[in-house]
């Protein structure tokens, strides 16, 4: 049976790999290289993890498109179905029920097996499952106490290893999603290790070049020596107070970003020596509003010059400079922004400057 418990492990991390522990388990279980094994999910969402030591497809159509509701053990399983482990087989009936059963006669017999041995067990998750033993057709000495004692001795080990999976491929999933968002982020953000050396960077990194910001030897580069300088001193302050993490410098094109750090002391003092630890991250964000947002702006009525005064309040450009930038009076100036205000709904220059970074941000 270890060898069994060994390809059951395998299954963590590649769940394909049931279609050969379903027909070791057959092998074990029969005493012979005849029968059938079959793992079956009761949950109707997750056909995915139904496995069967035949080979042949149809098997699993043919179960899942007419034969599954027409087993004569399906009232056994339903009345214990909410049992932590329960063991069932198809003893009740007489050789000559099976002969005249259609379970047995048009589906089981066309793969070769006949005598079914069950087990129903719940996971960790909640989700319910029946390994099922199948004897070989021509087989006359069937021995159901000896293979439900069997089954009973293998079943703790693939509910210990199936709730493993389900984890495993729950975080799996989790982290596939994580990298997605990560890649999608309008940011640059950067992964650093316990030496400030870069572990991941977004693809977004790539684009802060043309603010000055290169990555160079693992290491983050800044703009100029004043912000270069600027940054390192807060990559060491983070480290004595968390809370002090965020400052602003001017890209070489002059449009202002900003930096926030995040530290993990409790990484940092838990896992030592290691090159790929991530101690901190870093976000670097343009506090200004994308080119495109005033194309955006317009979408919600606003006239190109309407739109043009909103974007440039949101780059900290204030009235009075907006009016001279834009050749017309700051009375005129003023009376635009509230003409914003009206069709926007919004009653403060706080609240469109708001409105206005978010806009850009989600473009």
């Amino acid at each position: 049976m270890k060898g069994i418990i060994d390809d059951i492990h395998k299954t963590i991390d590649n769940k394909n790999h049931w279609k050969n522990v379903v027909k070791e388990i057959s092998k074990y279980c029969n005493g012979n290289n005849g029968g059938g094994a079959s793992l079956i999910p009761l949950e109707g969402n997750m056909i995915e993890w139904r496995y069967g030591s035949n080979d042949d497809k149809k098997a699993d159509l043919l179960y899942y498109s007419h034969w599954r509701e027409k087993s004569p053990m399906l009232d056994y399983v339903n009345r214990n179905i909410n049992k932590d482990l329960f063991c069932l087989d198809d003893s009740f009936l007489s050789d000559d029920d099976i002969n005249h059963h259609p379970f047995y006669q048009e589906f089981l017999k066309e793969f070769g097996v006949k005598r079914v041995h069950q087990i129903l067990f719940k996971i960790e998750q909640g989700d319910r499952f029946i390994l099922s033993v199948q004897s070989p057709w021509d087989d006359l000495d069937v021995n159901p106490k000896q293979i439900n004692k069997k089954l009973r001795e293998i079943t703790p080990y693939i509910k210990n290893y199936l709730s493993i999976a389900f984890k495993f491929n729950s975080m799996n999933n989790t982290k596939k999603i994580f990298e997605s968002l990560l890649e999608d982020m309008v940011c640059g953000i950067v992964f650093l290790n316990e030496s400030n050396k870069i572990v991941h960077a977004n693809k977004k990194m790539i684009d802060m070049q043309k603010y000055g910001l290169f990555i160079k030897n693992d290491v983050i580069v800044m703009p100029d020596n004043q912000s270069h300088y600027k940054f390192k001193l807060f990559l060491k302050q983070v480290e004595e107070n968390p809370g002090k993490n965020f400052f602003k410098f001017y890209g070489k094109d002059g449009n202002l970003l900003s930096v926030r750090i995040i530290y993990f002391p409790e990484i940092s003092q838990s896992i030592k020596n290691s090159d790929s630890t991530i101690n901190k991250v870093v976000i670097f964000s343009p506090e200004f509003v994308s080119d495109n947002t005033e194309n955006i702006l317009k979408e919600f009525f606003l006239s190109p010059s309407q739109a043009k005064i909103s974007c440039m309040l949101a780059n900290g450009i204030s009235i009075k400079e907006a009016a001279v930038k834009m050749n017309i009076s700051e009375g005129t100036a003023r009376q635009m922004v509230k003409e914003v205000f009206v069709r926007l709904g919004i009653n403060s220059q706080n609240k469109l400057i708001s409105f206005v970074k978010n806009i850009s941000f989600m473009s």
